[in-house]
C-alpha cells in the first residue's frame, strides 16, 4: 500500500484542548529516546530470546537456529546429554530444504495427509484435484454466497485483503479423513445477511473515485450466516449432512464457530467434534458416524454463566479425543477451577478426575497416548506469581502428577493445535522428544532473559541449559525492566498482579503523571510475565516508550480477565461496560498511597481494540479519575457491532422488548445492553479524548464509532478524532499514529508542549 496522508479532525483547537503556548516544551531528544524503546526497534537488540526446537526424525536430537552477530547458525543438540554440535553438510541441506518447502506450499488447496489428492473452492462449490492436473467437481448446488468451504465475508475480518489480493483462498475449516476418502466441509449461507458498506476513500491504485466494499456483516440482533457441516465421499460423490443440534450451538460469528476442534478414528469411520453452545452457555462433545452423518452427544455440560473449555477463548480448547476414540480428556470449571477429567466415549461416563486443587490448568501441550501421559501447563500451583506457566505431566488416571519445570519463571509453552492466538509472541512447537523421554522449553521473567532447558520426563532432572538470550544491546539502548507489584482489588480481598515502567532517569522526589496501558479484555490477560513480552510491548501500549517520555506506566490484569479461578474469570459478567475498571482505579490509588512519586490528579489511559473500548469506558464510567484517554479502534456502541460471543458471552445474550434475541426494529437497543451504548452516555465525557479509527477496519466497523462522534457533537463535547483513510485494524503500529498519541498525552496529561513535527520511524526488521 502506498503512503496515504492522514486526516486529523477535531472539535477544538489545540489551545482549547489545554495546550498552553507558554507551556514548557519537551525536547526532541526525549522523543528520540522514547522512539528507541519502541518494541519493533528493540526486537533486533536481543538474540535468542525465544528458541524454536525442531526434532530430527524419530531421534532425540533437535536443531535450532542460533542468532549470532550478523546472522544465524544451525545448532544440533542431543537431548539425552545436552551436547551441541554443528550439522553435517547433508543435515544442513535437509534442514534448508524443509524450510523452503514450508515457505512455498500452495495455500489454495487443502491436501490430504497422504498427499495424493486435494480440495479447493470454485464458484461456491468444492472441487477435487488429483495432483496431476485432473479436477472434478464434488458439489453442484453452491453459489458464491451460499456454498461449500466458502469464507463468510466477516470471517476473521479479512474481506478487503482477500478480495484485493485476487488470490484463491483455501476452503474454510476443511478436514480430510485419514484414509483420504472422506472430507469434512462447512456449508455456509450468507445470502440473507445485509451488506455493510465500507468506503475506501483513497484508492490504493491512485484512482480518484472512492470504492465501496459491500461486506455482509450481521449486526447484533440479526441472523448471522448459517453454518452446517457436510461429509463428502470424494470417490462416490455422496454427500451427507452432519446431524448436529445446530439450534443449540454457537452461531457463526466474526471469528469463531461452534465447532472448536475435531478428531478422526483411525479407520475414518467416526468423527469427534467439540463445540460450544449458544453464547458459550454450554459445551458438547459429539461422536459422528461418518457413514450416516448421525451425531451422538457424548458429553454435555452447562455451567453458569459460561461453560469455558479453556480459561482464554483465544487458546485451543483443553479437550482431546484419545486412544482411537475410546476416551476423551475434558476441561471443566465445575468446582471453581479449570481442571481435566477423563470420559469413556462409548458410554459418556466419567472415568476419573485427572487434576484437582486450587490452581488452573492453562493448556494441554501434548498427549502421549501410548504411555497414557498428559503434558500441560498450569498456574497458581506453585508459590508466587499465579500467571507463571509451569510444565507438568500426569497419567490419564490422575496418578503421578509431576512438576517438570521448577524454575521460578514463566515457561513459554503454547499448545500446538488449531485456533492459537498468541498475544505475547510465543510460537508453538512439539515439546516432547520422539522417545517421550525429554522435554525442551524456554523460560524467563520480566527481569531475567530467556533460557532454553532440557529435562528428563521421568524425574524432571535437568539435562542441560542449552541457550541463553543475549540482551546486552537491549540494555545499552536504555531499556530497563518493569517492576512487578501485587495489590488488592476493589473488593479488598483479591490479589491483582501488575507491572510498573519508570523513566530511565527516574527521580523518586518528583511527581509523575500516570498512564494505564491496558487491554482490559475478558478474553485474555496481557500484563507481561516474561522477558520477551516485557520489552516487545503490545502496540499501542509501548510501555517503556511512554515511560521514557516522563510518565509512570502501569499495567493491570483486573478481575474478569483470564488465567485465574472461575470466580475471578466471571467476576464482571453482565458488567462489560465497566470491564474491571473499578479494579484499575483501586490499584492505581493503592499504588499512589504507597509511592509518593505518583500523581493521582494526572491519570490517563490508552488502549487499542478491546483496550480502546476500555479506555473510552474509563472516561465515561470514572470521569473524575481518568483525565485523559486515547481510544483506538474501539467497539463503542455494541449494538452497531457484528453479533459475536465477544460481547454476548460476557454480557448475556441481547434481550429486546419483545423478549427475543432478534432486533424487532432497526433502531432498538437490547434492554440488557443499554450500559454498553456509549452514544447514550456522551454527555458524561469530561476528560480529554482522542478517538482513532481506520475506515476499512472490519474488526470494529466504523459506523458505530462515527455514531458516537455524532453524539459527542450533539452534546457539544470537546474531543479529537484521528480518521485514517484506507487503514484496517492494524494501523496502530504506524509511526505517525504513535507520534499523535505521544503529543496528545504530553500536551494534555503532562502539561508540556511536544516537539513540533517529530517523525517516528519504526524499525520493521
Amino acid at each position: 500500500m502506498r503512503s496515504i496522508g492522514t486526516v486529523l479532525l477535531g472539535m477544538l483547537s489545540l489551545a482549547s484542548l489545554g495546550a498552553n503556548s507558554a507551556a514548557e516544551p519537551l525536547e526532541p531528544a526525549v522523543y528520540a529516546r522514547a522512539e528507541a524503546l519502541l518494541g519493533p526497534n528493540l526486537l533486533p537488540k536481543v538474540r535468542n530470546v525465544f528458541v524454536v526446537p525442531h526434532w530430527i526424525g524419530s531421534t532425540d536430537e533437535f536443531w535450532y537456529e542460533r542468532e549470532i552477530r550478523g546472522g544465524t547458525e544451525i545448532v544440533v543438540v542431543d537431548a539425552a546429554t545436552g551436547r551441541k554440535r554443528m550439522p553435517s553438510t547433508r543435515e544442513r541441506e535437509t534442514i534448508v530444504q524443509s524450510k523452503a518447502r514450508e515457505k512455498t506450499a500452495d495455500g489454495s488447496t487443502v491436501v490430504s495427509s497422504r498427499g495424493n489428492r486435494g480440495v479447493f473452492v470454485r464458484g461456491g462449490n468444492l472441487w477435487l484435484s488429483d495432483g496431476a492436473g485432473k479436477e472434478r467437481v464434488l458439489t453442484r448446488d453452491g453459489v458464491p454466497d451460499a456454498g461449500y468451504g466458502i469464507w463468510p465475508d466477516a470471517w476473521y475480518a479479512n474481506y478487503v485483503p482477500r478480495h484485493r489480493s485476487g488470490k484463491p483462498t483455501p476452503p474454510m475449516s476443511v478436514q480430510w479423513a485419514p484414509d483420504a476418502h472422506t472430507v469434512l466441509v462447512p456449508y455456509i449461507d450468507q445470502r440473507h445477511v445485509a451488506p455493510y458498506p465500507f468506503i475506501e476513500s483513497v484508492r490504493a491504485d491512485g484512482s480518484f473515485r472512492p470504492q465501496v466494499h459491500p461486506i455482509r456483516i450481521a449486526l447484533v440482533g440479526e441472523q448471522p450466516a448459517t453454518f452446517e457441516w457436510r461429509l463428502i465421499d470424494v470417490d462416490t460423490g455422496v454427500l451427507r449432512r452432519v446431524d448436529l443440534p445446530y439450534d443449540k450451538l454457537l452461531e457463526v460469528q466474526q471469528d469463531m464457530t461452534a465447532f472448536r476442534d475435531a478428531w478422526w478414528s483411525e479407520d475414518s469411520q467416526h468423527l469427534y467434534l467439540v463445540a460450544h453452545g449458544d453464547n458459550m452457555e454450554s459445551a458438547y462433545l459429539f461422536d459422528v458416524e461418518v457413514a450416516t452423518g448421525t451425531a451422538r452427544t457424548v458429553i454435555e455440560e452447562h455451567l453458569a454463566p459460561r461453560t469455558d473449555l479453556n480459561s482464554s477463548s483465544y487458546n485451543p480448547v483443553n479437550v482431546r479425543v484419545v486412544r482411537n476414540g475410546r476416551e476423551a480428556i475434558w476441561f471443566s470449571q465445575r468446582d471453581g477451577w479449570g481442571h481435566l477429567y477423563r470420559y469413556d466415549v462409548a458410554t459418556g461416563k466419567l472415568l476419573n478426575r485427572i487434576t484437582a486443587g486450587d490452581w488452573l490448568v492453562r493448556d494441554i501441550i501434548d498427549v502421549d497416548e501410548r504411555r497414557g501421559i498428559i503434558f500441560f501447563t498450569a498456574g497458581g500451583k506453585e508459590p508466587g506469581n499465579p500467571y507463571y506457566r509451569y510444565l507438568y505431566r500426569v497419567n490419564f488416571d490422575g496418578s503421578d502428577l509431576k512438576l517438570l519445570s521448577p524454575e521460578r519463571a514463566d515457561h513459554l509453552l503454547a499448545p500446538n493445535r488449531h485456533f492459537v492466538l498468541s498475544l505475547d509472541g510465543i510460537t508453538a512447537y512439539p515439546l516432547v522428544s520422539p522417545s517421550g523421554k525429554y522435554v525442551v522449553y524456554n523460560y524467563s521473567t520480566v527481569r531475567e532473559p530467556t533460557r532454553l532447558a532440557i529435562r528428563r520426563v521421568a524425574d524432571a532432572g535437568l539435562v542441560a541449559e542449552v541457550e541463553r538470550a543475549d540482551a546486552t544491546e537491549l540494555y545499552a539502548a536504555g531499556w530497563r525492566p518493569p517492576e512487578e507489584f501485587v495489590v488488592k482489588a476493589a473488593d479488598g480481598k483479591t490479589d491483582l498482579w501488575g507491572t510498573i515502567y519508570k523513566p530511565s532517569d527516574f527521580d523518586p522526589t518528583r511527581k509523575y503523571p500516570i498512564i494505564d496501558a491496558q487491554y482490559a479484555s475478558p478474553l485474555t490477560a496481557v500484563v507481561p510475565r516474561h522477558f520477551y513480552a516485557a520489552y516487545r510491548g503490545m502496540q499501542p501500549l509501548a510501555p517503556a516508550s511512554y515511560a521514557e517520555l516522563g510518565f509512570i506506566v502501569v499495567s493491570i490484569d483486573a478481575r474478569g480477565t483470564t488465567y485465574r479461578s472461575k470466580a475471578f474469570l466471571h467476576a464482571t459478567y453482565g458488567q462489560l461496560s465497566r470491564v474491571g475498571l473499578d479494579d484499575h482505579v483501586a490499584t492505581i490509588r493503592t499504588l499512589g498511597a504507597q509511592r509518593p512519586y505518583l500523581d493521582l490528579d494526572r491519570v490517563g489511559i490508552i488502549g487499542h481494540s478491546y483496550g480502546g473500548f476500555a479506555a473510552l469506558r474509563a472516561l465515561l464510567e470514572f470521569p473524575e479519575f481518568f483525565k485523559v484517554g486515547i481510544s483506538s479502534a474501539a467497539m463503542v456502541d455494541t449494538q452497531g457491532m457484528y453479533a459475536d460471543y465477544h460481547w454476548s458471552a460476557f454480557q448475556g445474550a441481547p434481550i429486546y422488548s419483545d423478549g427475543s434475541h432478534r432486533r424487532p426494529t432497526p433502531s432498538e437497543i437490547p434492554g440488557n445492553w443499554q450500559a454498553l451504548n456509549a452514544s447514550g452516555m456522551a454527555d458524561r465525557l469530561q476528560g480529554k479524548l482522542l478517538l482513532q479509527m481506520g475506515e476499512l477496519d472490519e474488526n470494529v466497523p466504523p459506523g458505530q464509532i462515527l455514531s458516537f462522534v455524532s453524539a459527542l457533537i450533539e452534546n457539544n463535547k470537546d474531543f479529537e478524532l484521528l480518521y485514517l483513510p484506507n487503514r484496517n485494524h492494524q494501523f496502530i503500529g504506524e509511526g505517525y499514529v504513535m507520534r499523535k498519541d505521544w503529543d496528545f498525552m504530553v500536551r494534555n496529561l503532562m502539561g508540556r508542549e511536544p516537539p513540533a513535527g517529530y517523525q517516528i520511524k519504526v524499525d520493521r526488521r
